[in-house]
């Protein structure tokens, strides 16, 4: 019952910040080699787009060629996010529930693995 009132509070902010970063287009800024060059922001499925005094977030036009590290970031953070959000909701079952500790061990591996999905799309972006 409470012992998982915790996990699922700090599962719910972790699932909402995996989503916030994924959708972003300020992830990450690439800097202009030369200072008369434009500072560029981009993520993993958006890039920012500065038109004038406007900016908006677009996503990636079709024809571009994204590398395979592209790629794996890309994976990484669709996987993390939907396996995070899974992991919440059954945390959330588990106060209505009986459960074991072999059920709880079982969920912290799983949050162990969508972790190390999260560092692949920080390693690999």
């Amino acid at each position: 019952g409470r012992r998982v009132l915790l996990p699922i509070m700090m599962g719910i902010l972790a699932f909402a910040l995996s989503m916030i970063t994924s959708l972003s287009c300020q992830f990450m800024t690439i800097l202009p080699v030369q200072k008369n060059h434009q500072v560029f922001q981009v993520g993993p499925w958006r890039y920012l787009s500065i038109y004038k005094d406007y900016e908006t977030c677009l996503p990636y036009p079709s024809d571009i060629e994204l590398d395979s590290f592209f790629m794996i970031s890309r994976s990484a953070s669709a996987l993390a996010s939907c396996f995070g959000g899974g992991l919440v909701l059954w945390m959330c079952t588990l106060t209505c529930l009986p459960h074991t500790k072999l059920s709880l061990n079982g969920l912290g591996i799983c949050f162990f693995i969508t972790s190390i999905l999260q560092l692949f799309t920080v390693l690999f972006f």
